[in-house]
């Protein structure tokens, strides 16, 4: 009965302990890695010495900062559908070679944000990281 119950209270220890991923996760600074889709299955990195930003604030505002200057900023909204994050940008965001369209889910795992394209079949994944 004790070793039941050592089991269990382990069991407890170990699963209540795993990190999950928060919505809330979503604002912060995150520079822009890579993306990777499209029909031929492309990868876009970012042009030699540019650096890419996301920036999602709590006020559902965002900017893209290239080299540290702002180049876009507005609203976007969030919400939850089908268990899935799904932010909307008011437009599709460019800035040189990064192509965003304006709807998609967000993953954030390990330091890393995800943006796919949502509802899009052959759409494109975004990376980034903090």
């Amino acid at each position: 009965m004790r070793k039941i119950l050592f089991v269990s209270l382990l069991c407890v220890a170990i699963f209540s302990s795993c990190e999950k991923d928060d919505p809330g996760q979503l604002t912060d600074r995150w520079l822009w890695e890579k993306s990777f889709g499209g029909v031929g299955a492309t990868t876009v990195l970012p042009q030699a010495n540019t650096n890419v930003v996301l920036v999602l604030s709590n006020n559902n505002t965002y900017r893209i900062e290239k080299n540290g200057q702002t180049v876009v900023s507005d609203s976007f909204e969030s919400r939850v559908e089908n268990n899935v994050q799904v932010i909307k940008f008011k437009s599709a965001i460019t800035v040189d070679n990064f192509a965003m369209n304006a709807e998609v889910s967000a993953t954030v795992s390990n330091g890393k944000l995800v943006l796919s394209d949502y509802n899009v079949a052959d759409g494109m994944a975004h990376t980034f990281t903090k």
